[in-house]
């Protein structure tokens, strides 16, 4: 008996190599075939570069939280000092009704890529132009005039989010001066009526 014990385990050895290399074979031309996708895919990625700021994904995470907050690039005043956003009364940031296709707006779109359409629009006296709430392809944006600059109507923030954001919680963006005082946020809500204009 002892005799045949030795030649048992030899056997179940053998036995256990053969199945063992079985289920192998499978497994590795499997991780060839990932590692080439993955490879070809980080190829790609690097080829095309950045994704287009006019696509979205399909489906965006929960955690998503866009906004954009505008940090305006500022000529000094003669001075040599930088300039700072003065404090305005609320009258100031008042924002008044204009048409999309109003003419007033020329300066507004001048420096806006022409994919943007003018759904809603506002002059603000305070920030020297014109609040916009375009659609670019599937996003809302919401560009507003940088105080701060030579030509405010022109040069101006601009952020923009997914439609399902929007349509859940609206636009958002803030302008921040260099100094940090006296920002302004301005928040456009889904109904394309409601918008707010404050300054910290």
């Amino acid at each position: 008996m002892s005799e045949l014990l030795p030649t048992l385990r030899e056997s179940l050895r053998e036995t256990a190599e053969r199945r063992y290399r079985r289920r192998r074979r499978p497994l590795v031309p499997a991780l060839i075939a990932v590692a080439a996708v993955a490879a070809a895919l980080i190829l790609i990625g690097q080829r095309d570069g950045t994704q287009p700021a006019d696509e979205v994904p399909a489906t965006p995470t929960a955690t998503f939280t866009p906004t954009a907050t505008f940090t305006p690039t500022v000529a000094p005043s003669p001075a040599g000092t930088p300039r700072v956003m003065p404090k305005l009364d609320p009258k100031d940031l008042r924002a008044t009704p204009v048409a999309p296709d109003d003419s007033s707006l020329k300066e507004a779109l001048s420096l806006l890529d022409d994919s943007h359409r003018v759904v809603r629009a506002w002059e603000v006296r305070g920030l020297e132009g014109h609040v916009l709430l375009t659609r670019k392809g599937a996003e809302w944006c919401l560009s507003v005039p940088d105080p701060l600059t030579d030509h405010p109507d022109a040069e101006r923030g601009v952020g923009c989010v997914p439609g399902s954001r929007f349509q859940r919680r609206g636009a958002y963006i803030g302008l921040a001066p260099p100094d940090g005082e006296g920002g302004i946020t301005v928040t456009v809500k889904p109904d394309l009526k409601t918008i707010r204009i404050r300054q910290r």
